[in-house]
């Protein structure tokens, strides 16, 4: 909408004035659009309160980078996957469930060991923080899927069991 009434004004400013003067108008003008567009680009895939925890963490991340990167990419690919499933975006959601929670205790587990370098409690309570918002992201997608298998229950779906103990040899389970 705001590119028509742009449109209109450059209509207008070039009837009157000089071409040396449009020019320099028009430069002006896409440079603010696309400052804006990239702001636009860099604003947060997360909520708010997660966003928040997450700049609190970069502090930490002189400590150990790579690990702190590490828990980044798996945090990332939790939120991706999450925002997928509530979208409905995969054949099989409960698979992506499960892709979703290892990722989610995979970058836990790398944001934890900035603490074995570090003895911060304030590190400690920003990754506490991290964890039960995750985990709420969790059982609120749980929730959803449970409802979903609950009005359509068959072979191909199943009844998530939020927070259910993982088996200890979990290696002997096959994965596609």
């Amino acid at each position: 909408m705001y590119e028509i009434f742009l449109l209109i004004i450059i209509f207008i400013i070039i009837s009157r004035y000089d071409l040396k003067y449009i020019i320099l108008l028009l430069i002006v003008i896409f440079s603010l659009l696309k400052y804006y567009k990239q702001y636009d680009k860099n604003e947060s895939n997360f909520p708010y309160n997660i966003s928040y925890i997450l700049n609190r963490l970069e502090k930490y991340k002189n400590i150990n980078d790579i690990e702190y990167k590490f828990g980044m990419k798996y945090f990332s690919s939790f939120m991706d996957v999450i925002k997928k499933i509530n979208n409905n975006k995969y054949d099989n959601l409960n698979d992506k469930y499960d892709s979703a929670e290892e990722y989610l205790h995979l970058s836990i587990k790398h944001f934890n060991s900035l603490t074995l370098s570090s003895d911060n409690s304030n590190l400690k309570t920003d990754i506490e923080l991290l964890h039960k918002e995750g985990l709420i992201l969790l059982k609120n997608t749980s929730k959803k899927l449970n409802d979903q298998w609950g009005k359509n229950p068959n072979t191909t779906k199943k009844q998530i069991i939020f927070d259910l103990p993982k088996p200890h040899n979990s290696s002997f389970i096959y994965k596609k």
